[in-house]
């Protein structure tokens, strides 16, 4: 989510948009890092299916601020 404040500090909509974008991979990489962990053993699936519903959650509202952000842009 630092991303996200970072972007909203730059110049325009399309900084800004880069940002969120950013954001996106690094939530797709704690996905990657869930996963490890639980088939690893380093994390239960109990513990697994409570964080990747939050990630999950905050995945889908980024991508809808891009969706935004994309749309004042053009």
């Amino acid at each position: 989510m630092a991303n996200i404040v970072e972007g909203s500090a730059k110049r325009g909509p399309r900084e800004f948009r880069r940002f969120l974008d950013i954001a996106l991979g690094s939530l797709a990489e704690i996905g990657y890092g869930l996963r490890f962990a639980r088939d690893k053993s380093l994390l239960s699936t109990e513990s697994y299916n409570r964080i990747e519903e939050s990630r999950v959650h905050a995945a889908k509202l980024t991508w809808g601020l891009y969706q935004a952000v994309s749309r004042k842009s053009m």
